[in-house]
């Protein structure tokens, strides 16, 4: 019985046109490949408790804001209240805006948990998200901004000098790509405001370099 139904099988599959088959099997192994990938970088939680911790927090946060509407005003970035400094980076406009940050925060925090530990990534977080508002409200001071935007963008940073370090130049490529995008969009914002807060984008990312210490130290350590 076995060999007939492999029999079978094998001629449906002749039956199939040749371009069909070679498209499934393509995307099958795409289908296989992300599999593994999620399972883990992403999906394997064990190994990332800050990771999930920040994901947890940005969707609670954001639970609070739809459903307490006074909740975002009192904790969007505002210069002269200190601790907004930091609860502005866990406040989100909508739902695109949250699933944006939260894909990010998915692919680049795992790495940088795994390879440098919890503590650096919380430490990184709050250090980058810090950097961020206090640029924005040097220049912009009666200004207000939220997003965890500034967080992600400092975390690509160790994110790029993490692999730059170990010779991964192909993975920065659409990194850098889109940091130079970013660029052209804050340089026409100038002229034509679009709502984005850049300047807590590059504090963000300049705040991550008081970081590259303990990242390169860490290398060094491994090579010895």
């Amino acid at each position: 019985m076995k060999s007939i139904s492999i029999t079978k099988r094998l001629n449906r599959l002749k039956a199939i046109p040749k371009y069909l088959l070679v498209g499934y099997r393509a995307l099958e192994g795409i289908l296989v490949t992300l599999r593994l990938y999620l399972d883990k970088v992403v999906i394997d939680t064990k190994y990332y408790p800050m990771t999930q911790l920040l994901l947890l927090v940005n969707l609670i946060v954001f639970i609070l804001q739809t459903h307490y509407r006074p909740f975002t005003a009192m904790f969007a970035l505002d210069s002269s209240i200190w601790y907004t400094y930091i609860t502005s980076c866990f406040l989100h406009a909508n739902v695109p805006h949250l699933v944006g940050n939260m894909i990010v925060l998915s692919i680049i925090a795992p790495v940088l948990e795994r390879n440098y530990s919890s503590k650096f990534l919380g430490l990184a977080t709050l250090l980058t998200g810090i950097s961020g508002s206090l640029l924005f409200a040097y220049f912009i001071p009666m200004g207000s901004y939220i997003g965890a935007s500034g967080i992600t963008r400092g975390l690509a940073m160790l994110w790029v000098i993490h692999n730059l370090i170990n010779k991964r130049i192909l993975l920065i490529v659409p990194v850098l790509f889109g940091v130079m995008m970013q660029g052209v969009s804050s340089g026409i914002s100038l002229i034509k405001p679009d709502g984005i807060g850049y300047l807590v984008h590059y504090g963000s990312a300049l705040g991550a370099l008081f970081l590259l210490p303990i990242i390169v130290n860490k290398h060094i350590k491994e090579l010895k």
